[in-house]
């Protein structure tokens, strides 16, 4: 049992460094990377980093990200949990479960209504007294021979196209990720954080823009892409931004594609039967 641990409720940059270090290593991040993305967080505020810390140095992490959800007609503040990590060599002590609480303690105090996170460690927030809130999802797998034709109106994202992005994702996005809501502050973050490693897509017919989709590139390993937004007003635009996503993950070296329910559909007709998506 380590007996000096502490749990530190981030006040300074410094503390706040050492969390992002801690972070970068286990998860084999950038640091500077990291950095540049806490900067461009509107919701990033110093006190929503939790430490484990442990022989004068950070063991443990964890980030709560405020957010707001719409339920119907009610408002919920969420406390959305992320970049929960221990040191491997401090691993077996609790730590995880020690910043957890902590967190969770500092969020009811703050009248949120929820916590939410997304993780493959199931059992381990099971046995927290976490339920799981079920989102159907897919796996593609990718060859470096996939041959998807590109519709000459999808296009990479400007920003002027900000407004009828955010129109878009207000008026389907829930079916796609969630009823989370997302400000103008947010997007603008959140789009430049696109400049390396991702792409931002649109589809634009008769200068009017129909749908948009935000993808990540190797993640959440080197060898994947991620879709993060597919939204379209139109099925064959759907299919467009699909088919746009699917050459610029092959382009990236990826081999396996990953999203959300929805789409399956749409790449069914896109994909020969052999790599149609699995669940």
């Amino acid at each position: 049992m380590e007996r000096d641990r502490r749990v530190v409720r981030v006040d300074d940059e410094h503390s706040l460094a050492g969390g992002i270090k801690l972070v970068s290593r286990v998860l084999g991040k950038d640091y500077g990377d990291d950095l540049r993305r806490y900067a461009l967080d509107p919701s990033h505020m110093l006190q929503n980093t939790f430490l484990v810390v442990s022989g004068g140095e950070a063991v443990s992490h964890l980030r709560l990200v405020p957010r707001e959800m719409r339920i119907g007609r009610s408002l919920l503040r969420v406390a959305v949990i992320a970049d929960l990590v221990t040191a491997p060599e401090h691993e077996g002590h609790g730590h995880a479960r020690t910043v957890l609480d902590a967190a969770l303690e500092a969020a009811r105090g703050e009248r949120y209504h929820l916590a939410l996170l997304c993780t493959d460690l199931n059992n381990f927030f099971r046995d927290q007294g976490w339920t799981q809130w079920y989102r159907p999802t897919f796996t593609v797998d990718l060859h470096p021979d996939n041959a998807v034709g590109v519709p000459d109106c999808v296009r990479t994202y400007r920003s002027s196209d900000l407004g009828s992005v955010m129109a878009i994702h207000g008026f389907c996005g829930s079916r796609y990720s969630g009823p989370l809501l997302r400000s103008i502050a947010w997007w603008k973050s959140d789009l430049q954080r696109y400049v390396d490693g991702g792409d931002v897509l649109v589809v634009e017919n008769q200068g009017t823009i129909t749908g948009y989709a935000r993808v990540r590139h190797n993640w959440p390993n080197e060898s994947g892409s991620t879709i993060m937004d597919l939204l379209a007003m139109r099925q064959v635009d759907e299919c467009g931004l699909l088919s746009a996503v699917i050459q610029r993950a092959v382009q990236h070296g990826s081999v396996r594609l990953n999203g959300n329910g929805p789409l399956a559909r749409s790449l069914d007709d896109l994909l020969p039967s052999s790599q149609r998506p699995c669940s």
